[in-house]
């Protein structure tokens, strides 16, 4: 009786066999080889992870990866295959650190997030375009990237990661901005910015920078120091430019100021030496101190009527400066106005202007005649200092102060004739 029960209980157990048994399914996966490590996620995003490893030098980053799942049985038979898609937003934190082989790159416009140090140390890259789609580049990303000439982007700054334009390059260790000289072209390609910041001043490597139409005021500063500039085109919706915008652009030849701007402002075009013409708009009413101080190639300028005040020392040391006219508005010319004009032969004051001021016209030496209006009352210390070939000087009747009794101050110019109204 007892056998029968042990041969009932494994003849049932073998029975049940079959059902218990689970198959052993296995997953395949097949991912497409751009030639550099990614990874994709969850919610369908892909992304490039940091110290990604590349087997290329020239990487296009498409839009989204194409992802083929197989699922196999114990023996190998295909039981299920299905794709799915990742769409690239992001480039991680240090993705392509140090690959020096890197010559350039292609991100499609749905990357969203560039992380910190993202391309530093990718020695051979000359240009970059980043997509209008990102919002966000962390400090560093282009930081030793010493072959960059191009860079196009949009300019998103103040952002999560980085406060200016200056912190995509690092710091040197005295804290200034570690931008590499080999940077030539910036193109800025914001819908949305309206005004310029100065986060471009002192790029002397600079030759060329495209300003987004949607602008409407550029910063004092902006590009200060950029001596390399060649050129700019400043929008036409443009109405304010700040003071030393373009201090010592020592390269800039010509540039254009846009009908709507007002002002222009002190320091703006100072040491700008090689610019030999400039319109003024006539809306212009106030030009500041030495807002062409040191314009050594200036040969004219033309002061719209429309102007009332030229600022202290605003055209001194303009040596190629030939002639220029003073708007009838203008009341005051101010100390140093035209100083060290040596080429300047004549000009015109107004009859509106009440005073001259400290060294005005000192150092015009080929200036030979000089008519002063009867409205001018008060006449500065040395206005016509070191002016050796001036002949004649008209002097109006209005003329009450010449401080200190010095209008020339020079020991004796036999051929000088002072005719007194």
């Amino acid at each position: 009786m007892r056998k029968s029960l042990i041969f009932a209980f494994i003849v049932a157990v073998f029975c049940c066999i079959p059902s218990m048994i689970v198959c052993a399914e296995r997953i395949v996966v097949e991912e497409p080889n751009f030639g550099f490590k990614y990874s994709y996620h969850d919610n369908g995003t892909a992304s490039i992870p940091p110290y990604s490893y590349l087997d290329t030098d020239s990487v296009n980053i498409p839009v989204s990866v194409n992802i083929t799942f197989k699922k196999y049985d114990d023996e190998d038979h295909l039981i299920d295959s299905y794709n799915k898609s990742y769409v690239f937003t992001t480039i991680c934190n240090e993705a392509f650190f140090n690959h020096g082989d890197l010559i350039s790159i292609t991100m499609p416009d749905t990357i969203t997030s560039i992380g910190y140090g993202a391309f530093a140390g990718c020695e051979k890259l000359t240009s970059i375009t980043i997509p209008d789609s990102v919002t966000s580049i962390g400090v560093g990303a282009f930081a030793d990237c010493a072959s960059l000439e191009s860079i196009a982007l949009p300019y998103i700054f103040p952002n999560d990661l980085t406060k200016s334009f200056y912190e995509l390059f690092g710091v040197k260790l005295d804290g200034s901005p570690d931008i590499p000289s080999t940077l030539k072209y910036i193109t800025l390609t914001s819908t949305t910015m309206q005004t310029m910041p100065d986060d471009f001043s002192g790029i002397s490597s600079l030759t060329s920078i495209t300003i987004p139409n949607c602008v409407t005021s550029i910063d004092d500063c902006a590009f200060y120091g950029c001596s390399s500039l060649t050129s700019i085109n400043i929008p036409d919706g443009v109405t304010s430019i700040g003071g030393s915008t373009f201090y010592g652009c020592s390269g800039l030849t010509s540039i254009n100021i846009p009908n709507g701007v007002t002002s222009i402002g002190g320091n703006m075009f100072e040491n700008c030496k090689s610019l030999t013409s400039i319109t003024i708009p006539n809306g212009v009413k106030d030009i500041g101190d030495c807002a062409f101080a040191g314009c050594s190639s200036l040969t004219s300028i033309t002061i719209p009527e429309g102007v009332t005040n030229i600022g202290i020392g605003a055209f001194q040391d303009c040596s190629s400066l030939t002639s220029i006219n003073i708007p009838d508005g203008v009341t005051s010319i101010g100390g140093g106005t035209f100083y060290n004009c040596s080429r300047l032969k004549s000009i015109t004051i107004p009859k509106g202007v009440t005073d001259i001021g400290y060294r005005a016209f000192a150092g015009c030496s080929k200036l030979t005649s000089i008519t002063i209006p009867n409205s001018t009352t008060s006449i500065d210390v040395y206005a016509f200092a070191d002016c050796i070939a001036l002949k004649t000087v008209n002097l109006g009747y209005g003329a009450k102060s010449i401080a200190g009794g010095h209008l020339l101050v020079v020991a004796a110019l036999p051929q000088l004739q002072c005719i007194v109204a």
